[in-house]
């Protein structure tokens, strides 16, 4: 009887994930094909296969991947310095980005890599960290002459911006290639 039921599950859980993967847009850079994303593991397996393929459209080396305390990935400025003599920080993965409340602090965190930003924000969202007293403004700067977009967290008394990296505007407009419908 277990058996059976463990078997009926499986079949159930394969369909469900075949009938989502045949309804999902792609898109081909060589002779890969990707799935557009429908969450942050599969936003990670985007990224860092676009990392991979392009490592010189991104200004940051992303070194590990542990999103069990909260914040997705330790990275690094682009260096020829060894690893341990470093300074690194996070990079945030978002998908999509639309909260406007973070569950942990802005103070580490120098990048936040979304599939693309969602209608819950717009240039001039306030958004706040639930561990500290802080907030930032989301602003975002149109393209000119074919650029992409260039979105950034900022506040008046931050050191540092953080910069919102679309993943979806590299691969459109600053890449030209196309989502594909199935």
């Amino acid at each position: 009887m277990e058996r059976s039921k463990n078997k009926k599950f499986e079949e159930a859980a394969f369909n469900k994930r075949r009938e989502l993967i045949i309804r999902k847009q792609y898109f081909v850079i060589g002779d890969r094909t990707f799935l557009v994303p429908r969450n942050e593991a599969e936003l990670y397996g985007i990224f860092i296969s676009l990392y991979t393929l392009y490592p010189d459209e991104f200004e940051f080396e992303p070194l590990d991947y542990d999103e069990s305390a909260g914040i997705d990935l330790l990275a690094r400025n682009k260096t020829g310095n060894k690893i341990a003599d470093c300074e690194f920080w996070y990079a945030e993965l978002k998908y999509p980005f639309g909260a406007t409340e973070f569950n942990h602090s802005f103070s580490n965190i120098r990048y936040i890599v979304c599939w693309e930003l969602s209608s819950k924000v717009k240039d001039g969202s306030v958004l706040k960290t639930s561990v500290e007293d802080e907030t930032r403004i989301l602003h975002i700067i149109p393209g000119v002459d074919g650029d992409i977009k260039k979105c950034y967290l900022d506040s008046d008394n931050a050191a540092i911006k953080i910069k919102v990296i679309c993943l979806k505007d590299y691969i459109t407009q600053k890449w030209g290639i196309t989502l594909l419908d199935q």
